[in-house]
């Protein structure tokens, strides 16, 4: 099996929720039969799912789920660890698709016919957030990032729901 390590933006702004990733910190892997130094050694060196990417708190982070299941979730600043995906998953010649609708140049991480994730600037003047989940069925905006409901609430209110789900559902729905 051949890995590919992420290295920049581009390349984490490629996984997608669920994908299996792989988590290393570098060190050899102690023999099995040192049970604490190989215990110690297997919680930063796994292979977990991804769960979520995003820009928070001035730093771009990653929130790995090691079970799969939503159980249990690491979050990690993108320079933390060695960070490595199948060579065939990660596709960086394939543009991310984009949408620029309703005052906002967005990048589409993922969507279906329920809901688009969609990842902004990480400029603060910009965008207070930069990663932005848009409900189709109810028009509910909200975020994972580190951002008062206040904060979100006040830079949705200026965003058309319908604009942006009528721009982005073409894009998502092939």
């Amino acid at each position: 099996m051949q890995l590919k390590t992420l290295k920049t933006v581009e390349d984490f702004e490629q996984l997608k929720k669920g994908q299996v990733i792989y988590v290393c910190d570098g060190e050899i892997e102690p023999p099995k039969h040192h049970k604490k130094k190989h215990r110690t050694w297997c919680l930063n060196n796994y292979k977990g799912f991804v769960h979520r990417f995003g820009y928070s708190c001035g730093r771009y982070e990653i929130t790995i789920d090691s079970t799969g299941k939503g159980g249990m979730v690491y979050c990690y600043s993108i320079n933390q660890l060695t960070f490595q995906v199948k060579e065939s998953i990660l596709d960086i010649s394939q543009p991310v698709k984009r949408v620029k609708v309703s005052g906002i140049d967005a990048a589409i991480q993922s969507g279906d016919e329920s809901c688009v994730h969609l990842w902004l600037s990480t400029d603060p003047k910009v965008s207070p957030v930069f990663s932005l989940y848009l409900d189709f069925k109810t028009g509910v905006f909200s975020s994972n990032d580190r951002v008062s409901e206040e904060q979100l609430k006040r830079f949705t209110d200026s965003l058309d729901a319908q604009a942006i789900k009528e721009a982005v559902w073409p894009i998502v729905s092939n």
